[in-house]
């Protein structure tokens, strides 16, 4: 009798035992499942951050070793693309620049490939102003950052539309302690009409009209940061942001 009661006992430690390593099994699959997530954002984010730095290093280049202006650098691409019935719908070529010498992207005859991110970006279920950018696809424009430069035509690259994930993660890899919860520049920001209108993929149409809006004006951990990732307004979703020249 002791014995079949010994056995029981036996019988019943090993279950809580099989049925504690279960709950643990499960609860750190969970979890995995999350922070797997958090590192996948993290890795498109530094995919992200690293091709704006090799964009910015041949842009540098161009200047100091090839001798040539900023108004004379086409960042123009048979790639990236205005949004519009037909993509590629690429942006125009800079007129000042009539050398591949002075190209940044390698469909136009520069050096650095033409890359996408339309992999990291929200869907795009509706059509919107054949001037702006396609969803995933880098672009030049003129922008203002609150304490960048000592005027409001600063040289920004961007890309809009991105995943809510990924923006977090570039302003965690930046230093920023905030979410795009908190980043909202709604229309004051790069990429939307009016005083942005991205028709001219290049800088010799920067000094056309003086801008009055500011990216940092609402946000302020935004004042003075060469680069950023805020949530914008109508269909523009979140916001990568890096400054070529502040001006």
């Amino acid at each position: 009798m002791k014995s079949q009661k010994g056995n029981a006992l036996f019988l019943i430690l090993i279950a809580v035992a099989l049925f504690a390593a279960l709950s643990y099994a499960i609860t750190n699959s969970s979890r995995g499942s999350s922070s797997v997530d958090k590192e996948q954002a993290s890795l498109q984010a530094s995919r992200l951050m690293q091709y704006f730095a090799q964009v910015e290093a041949e842009f540098t280049k161009i200047r100091v070793i090839g001798g040539y202006d900023i108004t004379e650098i086409d960042f123009g691409s048979d790639v990236f693309s205005r949004w519009g019935a037909t993509v590629p719908n690429p942006w125009f070529d800079n007129p000042n620049c009539t050398s591949n010498n002075c190209r940044i992207f390698q469909s136009n005859g520069g050096n650095v490939p033409d890359i996408t991110f339309e992999d990291i970006v929200i869907p795009l279920t509706t059509a919107f102003s054949s001037s702006h950018p396609h969803h995933g696809h880098p672009f030049v424009a003129r922008a203002d950052v609150v304490s960048v430069g000592t005027t409001s035509q600063d040289l920004v690259l961007g890309v809009i539309r991105l995943e809510r994930e990924v923006c977090d993660a570039i302003n965690r890899a930046l230093g920023l302690s905030i979410t795009v919860a908190d980043a909202d520049e709604r229309y004051n920001a790069i990429g939307v009409p009016g005083g942005r209108d991205l028709t001219n993929f290049n800088y010799w149409s920067l000094d056309a009209t003086a801008l009055s809006e500011q990216i940092g004006n609402q946000e302020t951990a935004f004042q003075g940061q060469l680069s950023g990732c805020y949530r914008g307004g109508g269909t523009y979703g979140y916001t990568y942001y890096h400054v070529l020249v502040a001006r």
